[in-house]
């Protein structure tokens, strides 16, 4: 059975692909989470920032067969005893059926081929000034938003997940992503 699905309509411009209906995996849109671990300093970051780096990248694994979602953040105090927290995580959002790999990406609204490993990268660094949630609205098709805490009213790293209000992490939101195979 074969299905058209309008995948794109930019005024003069429109495309249209003719696929077969079970050509493609669904990953609901969701989000994925960062704590890191405390490696330096005391647990707080005392109002010291943190300066914080953190990346989210949609990636394929080298043979295409896996689609992934990777999180890094460091976050590192600005003075005192240079608190420090680390994490990398990887998520495995979805596999291409057996003999088949993946080979384009769409949201709903924006097709991308994939054409190498890495779909989509988000760096942000900033020094965290407050103790509030930080939101960043999206910037690549297959985000929604992504949160970063970093300073907390109380001691900051070392803790997981447990309590994202006081807890320092990266929270990333994905869309809706259909990923198609051969």
């Amino acid at each position: 059975m074969k299905t058209s699905i309008i995948v794109a309509a930019f005024g003069l411009f429109s495309m249209t692909s003719t696929v077969s209906a079970q050509s493609y995996v669904t990953v609901s849109a969701q989000s994925r989470l960062a704590c890191p671990a405390h490696v330096g300093g005391d647990l707080d970051f005392g109002g010291n920032g943190p300066d914080t780096h953190a990346e989210v990248v949609l990636r394929v694994t080298p043979d295409r067969k896996t689609l992934q979602l990777h999180l890094i953040l460091n976050m590192i105090e600005t003075r005192s005893d240079w608190t420090e927290g680390d994490v990398v995580v990887t998520y495995n959002l979805a596999n291409a059926p057996t003999n088949k790999t993946f080979t384009d990406i769409w949201n709903g609204s924006t097709w991308i081929p994939i054409t190498g490993v890495e779909i989509g990268h988000r760096h942000i660094d900033f020094t965290d000034t407050s103790t509030a949630l930080n939101t960043f609205s999206a910037s690549e098709f297959w985000q929604s938003k992504i949160e970063i805490r970093g300073d907390t009213n109380n001691a900051d790293l070392g803790f997981g997940c447990g309590n994202l209000a006081e807890d320092s992490h990266l929270k990333a939101y994905l869309s809706t992503l259909y990923v198609f195979y051969n």
